[in-house]
């Protein structure tokens, strides 16, 4: 009888430590889980603390019900599986925001051409940008960050050298508070973490219905959401009547619209940088819109006329 009971206690102790072992290993999930399960638009952006801080007295007052049973302490990074609404969408490059203060030479520079207009697309599964090749995936995951803008400026940009400040948005003409709570979305994220924030490509809420879009060290892209049913619209004719098959085709596409106006906005540029060339410019501007209209009907060769084009202007503006 005593060897039974002494063999009932250790099976009661075992199974009590390998409960709680359990449950310990299962708190992280808990945490992000419960953290996922809110929405960023609304209870997230505004009750989150900045990353490894605890909730305060007044801030659990405010916290929504879902975080109440879980630790005080909140992952700052959680997964969710579906595509949150505020960068859902297609947006638009509307301004190259480039550092001011760093005096390293530049490839790309206000207002460039060759990413004015060009398309962010965020849909379910699905992300990519019209400009090069280096963001087009499949993703069904959809992690983020809650961080705070001063947070978030020391990881967005690489330490820098020894005795130099480090870059802060301000560099780039961007006005944010310090301790604003920010919502940070990496995009096209490894499966098992996503990279670094001063490496990969990420976008954040600048505003409602604005974008920040890191997608390369040396530039961040300011973007809107492009509505639904908004028509393209060129720059070098008018759409009510279509002259040729090119024509139309730029008249139905977003991406050839913009990019006619990239050209017409570059050679603006040019002709007042260098009025001497304007007839120069007239001629060779005609040459290429003759290479462009025999393209006729297909959308990757006007697309590839158009991108040579402004290249081209670009690089007769710099000589």
């Amino acid at each position: 009888m005593a060897t039974g009971r002494v063999r009932a206690l250790l099976v009661s102790l075992f199974t009590s430590a390998s409960l709680v072992a359990c449950q310990r290993e299962a708190a992280p999930d808990a945490i992000e889980t419960a953290t996922a399960a809110l929405t960023p638009a609304d209870s997230v952006r505004t009750s989150h603390p900045p990353t490894d801080e605890r909730l305060g007295a007044a801030d659990a007052a405010d916290a929504p019900s879902a975080l109440m049973p879980v630790p005080t302490r909140l992952s700052s990074a959680a997964v969710e599986a579906v595509m949150p609404s505020e960068i859902a969408g297609t947006w638009e490059v509307v301004e190259v925001l480039v550092n001011r203060v760093d005096g390293k030479p530049r490839t790309y520079r206000p207002r460039d051409a060759r990413l004015m207009g060009r398309s962010l697309t965020i849909r379910e599964g699905r992300v990519s940008f019209s400009f090069g090749a280096d963001l087009d995936c499949r993703q069904v995951r959809w992690p983020r960050r809650e961080l705070t803008w001063g947070t978030l400026s020391e990881l967005a940009f690489r330490p820098p050298p020894s005795g130099q400040r480090r870059t802060t948005f301000a560099d780039f003409w961007l006005t944010a508070k310090s301790k604003q709570p920010v919502t940070v979305y990496p995009l096209c994220p490894p499966l098992r973490s996503p990279a670094p924030l001063d490496e990969g490509q990420w976008v954040v809420e600048y505003r409602p219905g604005e974008l920040l879009f890191r997608e390369d060290p040396q530039y961040l892209l300011r973007l809107i959401r492009r509505s639904p049913d908004a028509r393209p619209t060129p720059a070098s004719f008018a759409c009510a009547k279509p002259a040729s098959p090119t024509q139309r085709a730029i008249c139905e596409s977003h991406e050839l619209a913009s990019w006619d106006r990239s050209v017409s906005r570059t050679l603006d540029d040019l002709v007042k940088a260098r009025p001497e060339r304007e007839a120069e410019l007239k001629l060779s501007q005609a040459a290429y819109v003759e290479r462009r209209d025999s393209c006729g009907a297909d959308a990757d060769c006007i697309e590839q006329e158009q991108m040579t084009r402004v290249g081209e202007l670009m690089q007769m503006k710099a000589q």
